[in-house]
């Protein structure tokens, strides 16, 4: 064998050797100290692609579980409100079969009608007080949106934006200004009148909301506004709401993964209740009408249930979903500690034999010292 003393290949191949140890060492170190096989791109780049999709997989559906807890909830808000609606619809049906029977005279039928007025106006209370999030369920406003609005009314009138908090659906209201400080809407029915001091947002780019309670929307007007350009015809200041219409839920974590969900317009007007029972044909027509008040009642209870069943499926769906995506992301991305330790041990042991092999490889060429002297 040659005896070289300028290059000593078997250094050289002891310090690759090495090298190549004490990168796995580094990684072993890096598994373990993190938990993860794959803490770089470098590790898996397909790997780490996947479980990125994955991640953001199981974060929609986790969100989407919060979003069936919260549907469900909003159902069983309407429930106890319809529940509620339904039970005076009943007492009023009593009310009514009683005053049909001619064995009460004409001071007891007013008695009757005393108590059936009463209830009327508790169903109305009911329906327009139960909301969730702000957001009206039985009151005829749960899926309306704002259909359409005068031209001028949000153009040189300083008028920043119209909400619909719990107008009724398909309604058309009119908007005017009598005074420079009042805006009034009214609808078919109702007229309200708001009136706010110009001093409230006379700073550039300050807004003041407007609220008309009784008829469900509300105003938001800014420094600009000018009620002498609110004038002109009727159609540039009306605010048309559309149909309601069925509210989708996510319960997915991809799109359109949803449950929708229809509430019926539960107040008198909804339920077209009217009349009284100051006599027997005035009770007996009263009974028919509370017939239909109930169905549509039940009708909208039985729609609360099936969507409540449907959110109580998805939600254990949903569960199931969270344990099985995680399970496969923990798979690929999650490091398998006992067969890491082992790696790390066998990394360690090959770090140090490569460190006392590289130092007798370098003094392996001093025995050529010996043929020097």
């Amino acid at each position: 064998m040659a005896l070289r003393v300028n290059t000593n290949a078997v250094a050289l191949a002891a310090q690759r050797n090495l090298g190549i140890s004490s990168r796995g060492l580094e990684g072993s170190l890096k598994r373990l100290s993190s938990g993860l096989r794959i803490n770089s791109a470098a590790d898996d780049a397909a790997g780490l692609s996947i479980v990125n999709k994955l991640r953001a997989q199981l974060g929609g559906v986790r969100v989407a579980s919060l979003n069936t807890a919260q549907g469900a909830s909003l159902g069983q808000v309407a429930e106890g409100a319809a529940t509620e609606i339904s039970n005076i619809l009943v007492r009023l049906r009593e009310l009514a079969v009683s005053a049909a029977s001619d064995q009460n005279d004409s001071a007891a039928r007013t008695a009757l009608d005393s108590e059936r007025s009463a209830l009327e106006s508790e169903i109305d209370r009911i329906a327009d007080d139960t909301t969730f999030n702000a957001v009206g369920l039985v009151d005829g406003s749960f899926g309306v949106s704002l259909s359409s609005q005068g031209a001028s009314i949000t153009a040189a009138v300083g008028i920043q934006s119209i909400e619909i908090t719990g107008a009724a659906a398909s309604t058309t209201f009119t908007l005017s200004a009598a005074t420079a400080t009042s805006l009034t809407i009214q609808d078919a029915t109702t007229t309200q009148s708001v009136t706010f001091n110009t001093s409230d947002y006379d700073t550039e780019g300050e807004t003041k909301k407007l609220n008309f309670t009784d008829l469900g929307l509300s105003i938001t007007i800014n420094a600009a506004y000018d009620s002498t350009n609110l004038g002109g015809s009727i159609a540039a200041n009306t605010i048309v709401t559309g149909a309601a219409s069925a509210q989708d839920f996510q319960v997915g974590a991809f799109a359109n993964q949803n449950i929708s969900l229809s509430l019926s317009d539960l107040t008198t007007t909804g339920l077209s209740v009217t009349g009284n029972v100051t006599s027997k044909s005035n009770a007996n027509s009263y009974i028919t009408t509370i017939d239909a008040a109930i169905d549509t009642v039940n009708t909208t209870l039985g729609n609360i249930g099936a969507f409540k069943n449907r959110m109580d499926f998805a939600a254990a769906n949903l569960a199931s979903s969270v344990e099985n995506v995680a399970s496969v992301e923990s798979t690929i991305r999650d490091a398998d500690i006992a067969e890491e330790t082992t790696e790390f041990t066998r990394n360690q042991i090959l770090v140090q034999a490569g460190v006392s092999i590289l130092a007798q490889a370098n003094i392996s060429s001093q025995s050529a010292l010996a043929l020097l002297q």
